[in-house]
Formats: C-alpha cells, structure tokens, sequence
C-alpha cells in the first residue's frame, strides 16, 4: 500500500476523539484529518491543542491536513436545494480556518465551492481562488479544490479549469471517487492532468445507480461505500492515479451511516483490508 495513508476524518467521525486514532492506528494511516467544526468541539469539551497532539502522536499520528474550508468566496452560502441546510460545518472564516490549520500543524486544506453552480463566472472563479491561493501561500499552505456534483465546482474539468489557469504552486484539486463517479468525469480527463496537481485522494465506492428516492447529497454523507465494495471500479482509478503520478495523500473518506455504527477496530480493520483490495 501507499506508504503514508491518510485517514479523512468522515470516516471516524462518529467515533469518540481517542477511538478516531486508534481506528486510524488499526487502518495502518499516518496522519488523521481533521474539519475545523470538530477542532472546536474537541476544545470546548475540554481537550487542548496540546493534548490532542499528544493523543494523535501516542498512536503515531499527525495532523496535517484540514477541511473544508468555504467562506473564500464572498457568496458562499449554498443553495436551499443543495442539501446543506446545516452551515455549522462550513461556515468558518477564512481567518479562524487558518488559524486552527496553523494550530494543529497543517500544511494543506479543502477548498469547497459551496455555492450555487452558476453564481460566478470561471474568470471570477479563477480570480477568486487564485487570490486564496496567494493568501495562503503567505500561511505555507497548499489549497486542494474539491469538485462536488451539487455544488458550485461540480466536476474534475469544472475544477482543472480554475486549478490549471491559476497556476501557482500551491494550487492543486482535492479527488474523491465518489464525487469523480457521481460527476460523471472522465478518465479521458484525469490522465491529462500532471499528476503533481492533484494533491490528495479520498477513495470510497457507491451503487451504480442512485437508489430510488436517494439524493445525490444523500448518496454522498449517508451512503458510501468502501472502496471496492461497489460499483465504482476503483481498482481501475487508483492505477490510472498511479499511472499520471497523482495517488498522493492517500485514503479513505466514508460518509456512512452504516460504518458510524460500528466500533473503532471494525472501521480500522474494514477500512485497511479494503485500502489493500484496491491499492496492491
């Protein structure tokens, strides 16, 4: 496997603070992600900074990756449609989302376009996100873009476009299978992009089809599967990553109501079986 497996913090979310490490540990991933809503619960349940470094490092961990951040945009509220009718998660200032990433010792974060498709231009897009860029190259931080279906960047071309034209060093694309799948993006596509662009990959799998009644925001925070463990052919993406040289921050993100019922030993021990079914 990937040598340096990163545990997106979805996938453990549900489990108390201690447990998302030990799963993580189990899973055989170095470094455990964190959003900046669970950072601030975590210290208003009495945790420290410190100690959640200690408790991270106890079960060799680091954090060094945090998500999502959405507020880059001025109208960045997302449509009532959209699914994300709970803002708590996304709405964190640019300011306080760079401070928590300088906190805990990040070196990327996950740009999300939470707004409506259509409420920008690229050329604004463009200048946008190329100006989040420079800010936070001024913080040492690399700027992952995510293309999610509903949302206002809704696919891997939709987000090369801005990543490609702002060209900075720092600029790069956050890949997750489900939202690559569901987008209806193309490996056409994928193996054009210089694999050093995309800076990291969240893997999970889905049914070949929506389930009857299922919303695509459903389908995305409820309904994930291992990766594998559907229809998705991820075996065939991971090689096409390999093969561009993009599989880099590697691992899983499961939003899934089925896994957050289980205990930290099932989830680390499901997900690392699962990581080596599709990476070796």
């Amino acid at each position: 496997m990937n040598d340096n497996l990163v545990m997106y913090s979805a996938t453990v979310h549900a489990l108390p603070f201690v447990e998302q490490c030990r799963a993580t540990q189990i899973a055989q991933c170095r470094e455990l992600t964190m959003s900046p809503l669970d950072y601030v619960n975590l210290l208003a349940s009495g945790l420290s900074t410190a100690e959640l470094k200690t408790i991270a490092a106890d079960h060799g961990l680091t954090f060094n990756h945090l998500e999502p951040l959405s507020t880059w945009a001025p109208n960045w509220m997302p449509a009532a449609g959209s699914g994300l009718v709970d803002t708590d998660y996304i709405r964190f200032p640019e300011n306080e989302f760079f401070d928590i990433a300088e906190a805990l010792g990040c070196t990327s974060f996950g740009a999300i376009a939470s707004y409506p498709k259509g409420t920008y231009s690229l050329n604004e897009e463009i200048d946008l996100f190329g100006a989040l860029c420079e800010r936070s190259q001024q913080r040492g931080l690399k700027v992952a873009l995510e293309f999610i279906p509903f949302l206002g960047v809704n696919s891997l071309s939709a987000a090369w476009d801005i990543v490609s034209a702002v060209s900075m060093p720092n600029a790069g694309i956050l890949f997750d299978t489900w939202h690559y799948f569901r987008s209806g993006s193309t490996a056409a596509l994928l193996s054009t992009i210089p694999g050093d662009r995309i800076f990291a990959v969240q893997l999970n799998d889905g049914s070949a089809e929506l389930a009857p009644g299922v919303s695509l925001f459903e389908d995305c925070t409820t309904r994930r599967m291992l990766p594998g463990e559907g229809a998705f052919g991820v075996r065939e993406t991971v090689a096409l990553l390999r093969q561009i040289g993009g599989f880099n921050n590697v691992g899983p993100e499961i939003f899934s109501a089925e896994l957050n019922a289980l205990p930290a030993e099932e989830i680390g021990l499901r997900c690392r079986t699962s990581l080596e079914n599709v990476t070796c």
